[in-house]
């Protein structure tokens, strides 16, 4: 599902994309890839998470903000409990 190697959780999950990925891999008609950016800027990750939280209640899929802000921000065990 993911198109690269992911070495660093904290760090390579904060932007949302590898997150899309695999929301892409079972909803590929819902999920566009190419709407969300993979860079690490908080402009990117602010983006891509805002994307994924509306593909999310429009899905009424209840995944808690505060693991999915924890992990935008990178916080200690905040990648790890949303996946």
């Amino acid at each position: 599902f993911i198109s690269w190697y992911l070495s660093f959780l904290c760090r390579d999950l904060s932007n949302g994309y590898a997150y899309a990925e695999i929301l892409h891999a079972y909803f590929p008609r819902d999920i566009n890839m190419f709407a969300f950016i993979n860079g690490r800027s908080l402009q990117a990750r602010l983006l891509n998470w805002s994307l994924i939280k509306q593909f999310l209640v429009k899905k009424n899929l209840p995944i808690s903000t505060e693991f999915i802000d924890a992990t935008l921000h990178g916080k200690d065990g905040g990648a790890e409990s949303l996946l």
